[in-house]
């Protein structure tokens, strides 16, 4: 009796120990996908605020050589 519990108990250890690994990979993978998805939007906002500063200066620098040729 005793070496069938033992098994049991060394079996269902070992299954929770694998269950374990598994869902802590799954929200590993899942926090991997959320932070490049997160961190692909910063990106993208921040090439779109640089776009608008580099055509509002040269906005201004097309104003400023024009007003300097008058």
């Amino acid at each position: 009796m005793g070496y069938v519990l033992r098994v049991r108990l060394a079996s269902f250890f070992a299954g929770a120990a694998t269950a374990s690994f598994a869902g802590l990979y799954l929200l590993y993978k899942d926090f991997k996908v959320a932070h490049d998805a997160i961190s692909q939007q910063v990106i993208i906002k921040i090439s779109k605020k640089e776009k608008k500063r580099r055509e509002i200066c040269a906005l201004f620098c097309s104003l400023y050589v024009t007003h300097l040729a008058l």
